[in-house]
């Protein structure tokens, strides 16, 4: 039986121990979120803003020394989240964007 890329993504976070991830779903990542959500090992925290997202992701490295995940959909998306992944690097605040991925 074939794999797709978000059940690999999803066995991916569990192996790796990945208990949070932070995200908006969009047409990009969709799979993604249905494929982390079927494991039932990685909870997904909904917010509003990819920004958010990748705010979220290194808060709750810098609380409990974890890291969590961002997932942002396609295009604008994956730039909203520029910000806060430059933010992170700044602060050496460890996390895993992953977006999703377009069909052209």
């Amino acid at each position: 039986m074939q794999r797709t890329v978000s059940e690999i993504i999803s066995e991916f976070l569990e192996r790796k121990s990945v208990k949070h991830a932070f995200g908006i779903v969009g047409a990009g990542n969709t799979y993604l979120f249905d494929a982390i959500t079927e494991r039932d090992f990685t909870q997904i925290v909904c917010v509003h803003h990819e920004q958010a997202a990748t705010m979220a992701m290194q808060t709750y490295y810098r609380l409990s020394g974890q890291v969590a995940v961002a997932l942002v959909t396609t295009g604008g998306g994956s730039a909203n989240a520029v910000t806060g992944v430059i933010s992170a690097w700044m602060d050496s605040m460890a996390g895993l964007v992953i977006s999703g991925n377009e069909n052209s």
